[in-house]
Parts: C-alpha cells; structure tokens; sequence
C-alpha cells in the first residue's frame, strides 16, 4: 500500500521508513559496542564544569522543523556521552546504581519500540504475566513464598511509598481510603520509626507526599553497629502512645545503603507484632545478598534464620 493509501485509511506512516531505520539502527548499536569497550579507559566523571555543560545546550533553540535524525546521534556522540557519568565503570563506585548491561539495553530497545500500556491486562497481557513471573521468581530467590504479591516501581521512594501507603491503610481503625488523614475518627498523629543514622531520605519523602508531615518519621537511636536499638524503640512507642499519637509501621534496614546495616529483623518482627504494628523491610542492598546462600543465615539480625522464617504477619511489606 502506498503512502497516500495509509493516509487514506487513517494510518499516518511512521517518520522513518524500515530501511532507514535498519541504518540508524546500525550506527546505534556501534555506538553502543564502541561505548561498551570504552569503559575500563573512559574517564568516570566529565571533564567539563557545571557551567561549561551548560553552555553546551544553553544556545539551542526550539526547532521548527525536524532535523534529520543523524544529527541527533552526532549530538548524542559529541555533547551528551562525554557528559554523562560512566555508571559501568569498573572505577565507579558511588550510590547503588546499576550499570547498563548490553542485552538490557536491546530488552529496552524492544520494549521501546511497542512502547505498551500495562495499566490494564487487556492492555499488556503478555507484559502482566511477565511481571507476575518475575516477581514470583524474585520472590523464590529471596526465600519469600512463591504465592507472594508485588509490583515494580520506578524506585526506592515509590516502593517505600507503597509500603507506608498500605501500612497506613492496614492499621487505621477506620476507612482511610475514604477518609484520608480528615476522619473524626482519627486519634492523635500517625507516626513511622526508622533508625536515626541509616535509615533512608525517602522514607521522610513519603511522609511528606502522605501529607503525614516529615515530623512523622521519629528517629531511633542507633547501636554501635548502626543498627536500630529495640530498647530506644520499645520507649518512645511508649511514650508517644501515652501522649495519645498512633504509631502505625517500622521500617528496618536490610542492607542499608549508606553501610550494608541489618537492623535486628526478628527482635523488630516480635516487637511489631507486641504493639500491632506494620514491619516494612527496606531492603535497599540486602535483597542482593539474599539471594546468596551464603548469606541467607545472616540477615535476619544476624541470627540463624532465613527471612522466610519470619511469620508472615511479622514483614508485611518489602521494598527491594
């Protein structure tokens, strides 16, 4: 059919014919191979400064007419790469960020290019049933029943979001969907616990976009080992239920980001469940480690159990 038959039944062409996409194509993945094998020489960080990077973009202009796609991959050559941290760098060591790896970046070119719509089953259905395997095969790697739930997010703050969110619905006495923070039924403030040295920012962050207010977040003390202090905890959810506030969810490290710290799981699970309690398990850098048999004994607060062993009522919720 030729173009001005696509026009004809509604269906706009795509802006690049097959060949021409084929030869884009082409050059990308060089670029990438070539990106690939650069990266135990290439420098970590740009060379350029804050304001030198600027200048590079600062003149460009909104276009009023395309461009040929060529010059966009000239641009990704000359002024984007050399100014982009090299993640995949064996030299690169800061934050827990993964590198990109090569059969990743063609997963995503695929994905990319039937660009779907997992909102809904009907939408995606192949795209939901990967998702549920794949989180069913995390779930064994990590030692959780295979029946268990999940879903993927886009990162550690929607995931902690989630967690809380359901936390907060799971221990309000009242319907906290219909009613959010404003039902009469409400008594005092809802407060979350996390350890005062390693526990993470977005756990102050979702407080904040739970409109709970960053004051929510209490902090613990932390033992010599950064780990959480039970017996600090155990008094200020003490105090703070004297005071008539509603202490709703703790949430452990395991495997904090700042040094690998495990709070103490099983004496946490316990002290949850004495109060009614939500235990939510952010495993920022532990779930990697549970997934090695080797350190399968070491993670719930460094005893001899597995994180299965935990009663399912003890971790609720875990963001790996």
């Amino acid at each position: 059919m030729n173009e001005v038959g696509f026009i004809r039944d509604g269906y706009a062409p795509p802006a690049n014919s097959p060949e021409e996409f084929r030869r884009l194509g082409y050059r990308v993945i060089d670029m990438m191979a070539d990106y690939y094998r650069s990266l135990d020489t290439r420098p970590v960080l740009p060379s350029q400064t804050a304001a030198e990077t600027q200048a590079l973009f600062r003149s460009d202009r909104l276009a009023r007419r395309g461009e040929p796609a060529e010059n966009l991959l000239d641009d990704w050559e000359g002024r984007v790469l050399p100014n982009l941290t090299s993640i995949g760098s064996p030299r690169q060591f800061t934050y827990v960020t993964g590198s990109g790896t090569m059969i990743g970046a063609l997963a995503e070119a695929l994905a990319a290019s039937v660009n779907t719509n997992a909102c809904a089953w009907k939408l995606g259905p192949a795209a939901t049933e990967i998702e549920r395997l794949t989180v069913r095969w995390l779930a064994e790697l990590l030692g959780y029943q295979a029946d268990c739930g999940g879903i993927f997010v886009s990162g550690a703050t929607m995931a902690n979001f989630s967690a809380i969110l359901t936390a907060l619905r799971n221990v309000a006495e009242y319907d906290s969907t219909a009613d959010g923070l404003q039902s009469e039924a409400r008594d005092g403030r809802f407060l979350l616990y996390m350890s005062d040295h390693e526990g993470h920012c977005s756990v102050t962050r979702v407080a904040d976009m739970l409109n709970l207010g960053r004051n929510a977040v209490r902090l613990v003390p932390s033992r010599s080992d950064f780990s959480l202090d039970c017996t600090a905890l155990r008094r200020m959810l003490d105090e703070d239920i004297a005071r008539g506030d509603r202490p709703f969810c703790v949430v452990a490290q395991i495997g904090s980001v700042n040094v690998g710290c495990i709070d103490p799981l099983t004496e946490l699970a316990d002290l949850c469940a004495e109060y009614g309690l939500w235990l939510h398990g952010d495993s920022a850098c532990g779930a990697a480690g549970a997934m090695l048999p080797e350190l399968q004994g070491a993670l719930p607060g460094h005893r001899k159990t597995r994180l299965s062993d935990l009663r399912p009522a003890q971790v609720a919720g875990c963001a790996v």
